[in-house]
């Protein structure tokens, strides 16, 4: 109970004293006797006007005079290890739960450490963790990767691709680092994927061949498109500028250079105003006109076939047009694909797409943004696991957390050994 409260500058103070009956020894059933009393600082919630709490709580070890073994009193408000209390790890959590929200701005809120809110967090991100149960086998999964360290470190990211359920998460990009995957769950949760969406990545495709035979890999509709237009559309347009300027064309070359953006768009069928400008600019220069055309019958490969065979010829002879046509960008881009022929043809039986794992990657952008950068691995990766589980999920088990810690929180409490009231 409390035995006093006191202000003490802008921090306010409550002591706490033992009330109730002493414990047993789990191992002889014989009662405990008072081996000395302990005082144990805890952070506390905002009281009153005060931003900041500090809880004195007094807490005995025991003694078991039959097997001598000591034990030092528990807790119910303290959550784990830490120096907190569920009140305020609850009030903590809640807070980091909101968009775009970083540990500093919680720590500067609460008056208390970063470091502090860092370890609240964490320890209920460890708790949440071994709750959630264990994914089902996905029937299409996607594996990408993203930046997490300057000089191209990385690491590699798998999640079920019809609800973005997070599967794997670990630090590194190469083979090596993608096969510890195959090996986390049962037979039975392999069996049940059926294609992998991934970019060009060769050693993530190899992987899965290795490890599942009979699994399709796709290369999808996004990263195709995304690296036409990078390798052969961007291209095409900094050479016509690098042309303008040797010819002394300012405004040809002033053209093209504010092209970009109406390039790489996928224009539609009534923005009739962008499509003159296309083709105003397609008339300057065949090599460009030719690529435009050929973009435009690979985006219908994609949206239209899904027969296999049927797919098979149509890039075949888009791959021959593409070679025939003398564009030095777009033989290269169709001389390097062709050796992706299995993963492109994939398409027309799995028309997926990996875009649901960029957009993946830009929100753990913005989270890496927001903290300006993560030093602590493990609870980078706590992090974004966190932030990708379903929310009725995460919703359940988080409300299932708080209650098994404190009943107190949602007004459950029964016969308590603590009784912790502000006077």
């Amino acid at each position: 109970m409390v035995t006093k409260s006191e202000i003490i500058g802008e921090e306010c103070h409550i002591h706490f004293d033992f009330v109730g009956q002493h414990e047993d020894c789990p191992d002889c059933g014989q009662q405990y006797r008072i081996h000395q009393w302990r005082e144990v600082a805890l952070l506390g919630p905002p009281v009153g006007l005060h931003k900041k709490s500090i809880w004195h709580v007094r807490r005995c070890v025991y003694e078991c005079r039959c097997c001598g073994c000591f034990r030092t009193q528990s807790i119910p408000f303290r959550l784990g290890s830490t120096s907190c209390t569920t009140y305020l790890a609850k009030a903590v959590c809640e807070d980091l739960e909101v968009q775009n929200e970083s540990v500093k701005n919680v720590a500067r809120r609460y008056g208390i450490k970063w470091d502090m809110v860092k370890s609240i967090h964490k320890t209920f991100l460890r708790m949440l963790a071994q709750r959630i149960p264990e994914p089902e086998g996905p029937r299409i999964a996607a594996v990408d990767e993203f930046s997490i360290e300057k000089h191209h470190r990385y690491a590699t990211f798998v999640i079920d691709a019809e609800n973005k359920y997070p599967l794997y998460l670990h630090r590194g990009n190469s083979a090596d680092d993608f096969r510890p995957f195959f090996e986390m769950y049962d037979e039975t949760f392999y069996a049940r994927i059926e294609a992998f969406a991934m970019d060009q990545n060769a050693s993530y495709s190899s992987v899965v061949r290795e490890c599942l035979p009979g699994c399709a890999v796709v290369c999808d509709y996004f990263h195709m498109i995304k690296n036409y237009n990078d390798d052969v559309i961007e291209r095409i347009r900094t050479r016509m500028v690098r042309m303008a300027k040797i010819r002394r064309d300012p405004l040809l070359a002033r053209m093209f250079k504010g092209s970009k953006r109406l390039l790489m768009k996928r224009l539609e069928p009534d923005d009739w105003e962008a499509r003159l400008a296309l083709q105003d600019l397609m008339s300057e220069n065949a090599d460009l006109d030719m690529a435009i055309h050929m973009r435009e019958l690979l985006q219908k490969l994609y949206d239209g076939c899904r027969d296999e065979e049927l797919m098979r010829g149509r890039w075949e002879r888009w791959c021959a047009m593409a070679r025939e046509s003398g564009i030095p960008e777009l033989m290269r881009y169709a001389e390097s694909k062709r050796r992706r022929t299995p993963e492109i043809i994939s398409h027309a039986r799995f028309a997926i797409s990996s875009g649901v794992i960029e957009g993946c990657m830009n929100k753990i952008k913005v989270l890496k943004r927001v903290a300006c950068g993560f030093r602590d691995w493990e609870y980078f990766f706590l992090r974004i696991w966190h932030m990708f589980l379903p929310e009725a999920l995460k919703r359940l088990h988080t409300a299932r957390i708080w209650v098994e810690l404190d009943p107190a929180l949602t007004g459950k409490g029964e016969n308590r050994t603590w009784t912790y009231r502000c006077c």
